[in-house]
């Protein structure tokens, strides 16, 4: 059985020899069909023996590749784009794959063609395409723009192998994605077949795409609606794509979220094997602050990812991020272990996920012994790979892990650039004169604040009025004003509270509560507790919230249950569980429609086994939010 490789080229000489590498063992003969280079791609083909044409370009890449077509010799032929190549595994698999499709009578096998960005260098998004099929004059390419194949005299059939090859391309970067003197060419080659076929959905779909290259979004979504209007696409995958392609829309121009999950409620009916619109569905939950919502989403997605391949999504590559917010959400919660166990399935998908190595060293350093992370973080870092030591060193000092922080340290090589993570190490274990000297130093190199804000706080954590003095003279006036300021002068807001925030992270509450008439005399009081409240020290979160709410005359209905739900988090973690549901009670007379209300007081009454209140709140929520699982499942569980 003889194979053709065939590929249509124009000036892609840095492409070339990757995509030839990738077939020519698969291949008994190669058709580099030409369409104007003017650099060395003619040149590589030749030198891969292919068998070099030219093809005046008329604006039609079906016209290119089917005099291609015409010049191959095999039984079945695999046509590439230059910036294409078959993965590793694809190359062992592809004898056994046309074998199958030979016994089976296909006349097309679908491949999963895999983006790939050079730039961040990560896979961002899979679509099946056909880039293998017979060599049959009854199968031929359609199309001017986005050219398609097709059985011109009867029904072809289909062989799908994307469980099995894989394509990856590298033509996509955020610049190619970006380029709108591409989209207008394509737009205008697209229209002119327009002309002759309107009310295609394949057509519709395209020139949405196109529209969508040039970040025109209003267009994009009017042509992606008129796919579904239409509804007779040919191509596998294409529907699929087309929601993904409204759904990011729709959001991108702030649509209501009640039009989005409708669309996304849609778009599952319609394609309910791909996982992405689960995603997005928990994303605007994650927004709505629809905690245990979110959750459901986020899982019913991941639980799809295996079963997506027949589709084009974005999330496999977005799985990782995924179980960050999943375990982010649980931790809300307080479900400590299953935190734990999303950072992880984080990092085995990719260790040098930073937000999940960074989640992780929290919880472990309120929660565990150095030793026993040290001993869980070699099982899934080389403590001999400088990369890996580095990247623990810097998320240990991130979780203010100063005992991690210098076991990682010492293995760093002398050649790593370790200034600033000494100063920083030095901070962390209350050696502050080395950590103020050093961070001065520092911000004469650099000119940045957080030096400076960090000298600043280390001299005034230190005993030493020299040293103190000394820092505060070589500091510009803005930074010795924190310094000097009375309660009854003005200060830089912004400045004062990287100070303040200093203080709370190095749990300086002498110098913290020494602010407290400049933070309350500058109206920071919210800005404070929100600090506090995101630092985890609610009792302080608490006494600031307060003092705000005493004083503030003119806040919306809105913004004030936000605060009191905030308030009865602080009180729950205090233990104070009931005056907690009277504050939320409080909240939802303010505003029934903030949702996390009703899942804050649940919360309460079923951890006080309140059943029949557990019921009236849910009932009450459901009537407003009639969407929600965690809402049902709690009056399920309450008759249950």
């Amino acid at each position: 059985m003889k194979i053709s490789a065939c590929v249509i080229t124009k000036n892609e000489e840095n492409n070339l020899p990757q995509c030839l590498n990738s077939v020519k063992s698969l291949v008994s003969e190669i058709v580099v069909v030409d369409t104007g280079s003017t650099d060395r791609t003619v040149e590589i083909a030749k030198e891969y023996g292919a068998k070099v044409f030219h093809f005046t370009w008329i604006d039609d890449f079906a016209a290119a590749k089917n005099y291609a077509i015409s010049q191959a010799t095999g039984d079945w032929i695999v046509f590439l784009d230059a910036d294409e190549y078959f993965s590793e595994e694809s190359i062992t698999r592809f004898p056994h794959v046309i074998e199958k499709a030979r016994k089976e009578n296909a006349d097309l096998i679908i491949g999963l063609i895999s983006h790939y960005n050079k730039e961040s260098k990560k896979m961002f998004l899979t679509s099946p395409q056909v880039r293998i099929f017979r060599n049959d004059p009854n199968i031929q390419y359609v199309g001017a723009i986005h050219e398609r194949l097709v059985g011109k005299d009867k029904k072809v059939i289909s062989y799908d192998a994307s469980t099995e090859i894989t394509i990856i391309h590298t033509g996509y970067s955020p610049d190619v994605l970006r380029d709108k003197k591409k989209s207008e060419r394509n737009l205008e080659l697209l229209f002119k077949e327009w002309e002759k076929s309107p009310n295609r959905s394949d057509l519709a779909f395209y020139i949405s795409e196109a529209y969508l290259v040039g970040d025109r979004l209003e267009e994009g979504l009017t042509y992606a609606k008129k796919v579904l209007q239409f509804k007779n696409a040919t191509l596998q995958g294409l529907y699929e794509k087309n929601y993904l392609n409204i759904i990011r829309c729709m959001m991108s121009l702030d649509y209501s979220p009640i039009d989005i999950l409708k669309t996304i409620d849609e778009a599952i009916l319609s394609c309910p094997t791909v996982p992405d619109y689960h995603f997005f569905q928990g994303e605007i939950f994650r927004q709505q602050r629809r905690i245990h919502d979110a959750i459901y989403a986020y899982q019913k997605g991941l639980g799809k990812v295996s079963q997506n391949l027949s589709s084009p999504t974005i999330a496999y590559f977005n799985i990782g991020t995924v179980y960050v917010l999943l375990g982010q959400l649980y931790y809300y919660l307080l479900e400590v272990p299953k935190s734990v166990e999303c950072y992880v399935n984080a990092l085995r998908i990719n260790k040098y996920h930073y937000a999940a190595l960074k989640n992780l060293i929290d919880v472990f350093t309120r929660y565990e012994t150095t030793k026993n992370t040290i001993q869980f973080l070699t099982k899934i870092y080389d403590e001999e790979n400088w990369k890996d030591v580095l990247m623990l060193a810097s998320v240990s000092a991130d979780a203010r892990n100063a005992e991690l922080m210098e076991y990682y340290m010492q293995m760093l090589p002398d050649s790593v650039d370790l200034q600033e993570k000494h100063a920083y190490l030095s901070y962390l274990k209350g050696d502050y004169q080395t950590a103020s000297n050093s961070y001065l130093q520092l911000y004469k190199q650099t000119g940045a604040d957080d030096c400076a804000i960090k000298a600043l706080a280390a001299a005034q954590y230190s005993d030493s009025p020299e040293l103190q003095e000394r820092i505060y003279s070589h500091l510009p006036q803005t930074y010795r004003q924190m310094v000097y300021t009375a309660a009854e002068e003005e200060t830089n807001s912004s400045v004062y509270l990287q100070l303040i925030y200093e203080h709370i992270k190095m749990k300086q509450w002498e110098k913290f509560l020494d602010c407290a008439d400049v933070i309350e005399k500058n109206e920071l009081l919210v800005e404070v507790a929100e600090l506090l409240y995101q630092n985890e020290e609610y009792r302080f979160a608490l006494d600031f919230y307060d003092i705000y709410l005493q004083n503030a005359t003119e806040l919306q209905n809105e913004q004030l249950a936000m605060i009191l739900v905030k308030v009865a988090k602080c009180l729950y973690m205090n233990n104070e569980i009931k005056t907690a549901l009277k504050v939320l009670e409080d909240a939802q007379e303010l505003n029934p429609f903030e949702y996390a209300v009703y899942e804050h007081q649940l919360l309460i009454q079923k951890k006080l086994q309140d059943s029949i209140g557990v019921q009236q709140t849910a009932r009450a929520a459901l009537a407003i939010f009639p969407d929600s699982e965690f809402l049902k499942m709690s009056i399920g569980m309450v008759h249950h």
